[in-house]
């Protein structure tokens, strides 16, 4: 009776591993192999015959003790390596683009939705002892074109006037996104494209360094919103398309009102 009960936990521990790197393999590579190995271990058909094996050379007890060390050890390794955000969760379920599925309705129209918020330049911020500026001059002033490296290593190459950003140019901030547009008084301003870390992408209006007004926002995923935007956010008129679907409405601070 104790053997079965024994069999029937080893089965579950064991398809549980093994499902486990099927759905982390293409996440984490390395900890999934640890988890599939530590899976079939604890198989009992796999641990029986090992077990058997090893009784001719009365190595059972150094196997069963080597064992538990290696699945703890491999366990261990695998669930550290988990993204924390997919913990509990469906592994399918994106970061920074997700729609809540908690708050969609029976139609699956998007409910509310979470988009990047692109980085305050810091373009407002040129000093010499900031960075280093290559380019045009006048009256010892930043003007013209020319290209300006912080130290934090961002770069702007594009058009300067009275040592300001004016004009366009391309900005690119390391781990957050790069510029392309137009700038007014060292701020993102009028047209311009927003390019995320995440391959997200924004095409359309800025004001004071923020997506105001007109624009298209486009998900890695492929969903896509045009519309009406504020304070970096959907807000306004706009329609959003998800898997071929249009759902055209009223926006408010990224939530679908309808």
């Amino acid at each position: 009776m104790k053997d079965k009960i024994k069999n029937r936990i080893l089965w579950i521990i064991g398809i549980f591993f093994i499902l486990s790197f099927i759905a982390y393999l293409k996440t984490i590579l390395i900890p999934s192999i640890l988890i599939l190995i530590s899976g079939i271990l604890v198989l009992p058909p796999i641990n029986n015959a090992i077990n058997k094996k090893l009784e001719e050379k009365n190595n059972v007890k150094k196997y069963k003790t080597a064992k538990i060390i290696l699945v703890v050890t491999f366990f261990l390794v695998f669930f550290s390596n988990v993204p924390a955000q997919e913990v509990g969760e469906n592994s399918l379920v994106n970061d920074t683009n997700s729609i809540s599925s908690s708050e969609e309705t029976g139609n699956n129209t998007p409910q509310q939705t979470e988009i990047n918020q692109p980085a305050e330049s810091t373009s407002n911020i040129i000093t010499e002892t900031n960075g280093k500026y290559t380019g045009q001059r006048v009256d010892g002033k930043k003007q013209g074109y020319g290209k300006y490296e912080w130290n934090d290593g961002s770069v702007y190459e594009g058009e300067f006037q009275d040592d300001k950003i004016n004009g366009q140019g391309k900005l690119t901030i390391p781990e957050k996104g790069t510029y392309e547009g137009n700038f007014s008084n060292s701020k993102k301003s009028g047209q311009g494209t927003y390019m995320f870390i995440n391959k997200d992408k924004y095409i359309g209006n800025w004001e004071d360094d923020k997506m105001s007004g007109q624009g298209t926002y486009t998900f890695s995923n492929g969903d896509t919103y045009v519309g009406e935007f504020s304070d970096n956010k959907f807000n306004g008129q706009g329609t959003y398309t998800k898997d071929g679907k249009e759902y055209s409405g009223t926006w408010s601070n990224n939530e679908y009102k309808k």
